[in-house]
């Protein structure tokens, strides 16, 4: 606040024939603390104390003049005053108004940046489902594969055990096929093909029993209640031999020769 502004209320007040009390000078300024306009007033009181003993002790036309130049004089301090206000309100409104332009130009970026991560989030969602769509394929085409390599390798097995039964057939070392049970669990192709791959194994030094039957590759298709009812239907019939330890092994009619009297003959080739 200043001084100029209080003076000015002083005079007003004093032309309206009122006392120029804080308050008054506060409604008529608009603003400022009690404690401002106090001293601010005091100051014009001083000020106008001083004129008036000068103008006491002037001759009226000189004392005339000197109001007319205090008049003069306020009119431009007021005029320079108030040009200095409409500056300063200018400059704080163009300030106010690049703040504004500036804070505008800020929110659009962050919308913008808003949009950006909103697109970006939607693409990171999309490659994580095609991500997932994709380990799901591969999963089943591992699975596939997996069981496709086990369908291979079973067989193979089987062409094998076949290949085994060729062979004896072809040697005459392979008697005729015994005629095998009626399984009522099992169908004659899965005896027949139980007989073929516990008997093969076991001719080819295998050592089985009921609890190891399920990891050959012949019988890895077959359920466990037709192996074990097809064995059991084996061990009837005499086709197989189950020992106290529940091993599993040939009749002797059905087991291969003994290396004990193939090794005398390549002897007698030798020294022949």
């Amino acid at each position: 606040m200043q001084i100029e502004m209080v003076s000015q209320a002083y005079d007003e007040l004093k032309a309206l024939k009122l006392t120029p009390s804080i308050r008054l000078i506060r409604e008529r300024v608009g603003y400022g603390s009690m404690g401002d306009i106090n001293r601010l007033l005091n100051q014009v009181k001083e000020e106008r104390s001083d004129e008036a003993a000068v103008a006491a002790a002037l001759p009226d036309h000189i004392a005339q003049r000197a109001e007319r130049f205090m008049l003069q004089l306020w009119a431009v301090l007021k005029a320079e005053s108030d040009e200095q206000v409409k500056l300063a309100t200018a400059s704080a409104e163009k300030k106010v108004q690049e703040a504004q332009q500036t804070l505008d130009g800020t929110l659009a970026e962050a919308d913008q940046m808003q949009l950006e991560i909103d697109r970006l989030k939607v693409c990171v969602e999309e490659l994580q489902s095609e991500l997932q769509f994709e380990r799901t394929l591969l999963t089943d085409r591992n699975r596939d594969l997996a069981v496709a390599e086990g369908r291979l390798v079973d067989q193979a097995r089987r062409a094998a055990v076949l290949q085994r039964s060729l062979d004896l057939a072809l040697s005459g070392d392979n008697p005729a096929r015994p005629e095998l049970p009626t399984v009522k669990e099992a169908t004659p192709a899965q005896v027949t093909n139980v007989f073929e791959v516990v008997a093969s194994n076991i001719r080819e030094g295998v050592p089985l029993n009921e609890g190891n039957l399920g990891d050959l590759l012949g019988l890895v298709n077959e359920s466990t209640m037709v192996v074990s009812m097809s064995i059991d239907g084996l061990v009837h019939s005499g086709l197989l031999v189950r020992d106290a330890m529940g091993g599993l092994a040939l009749p002797p009619e059905q087991a291969p020769p003994s290396k004990s009297r193939v090794k005398p003959a390549a002897r007698r080739g030798n020294n022949s």
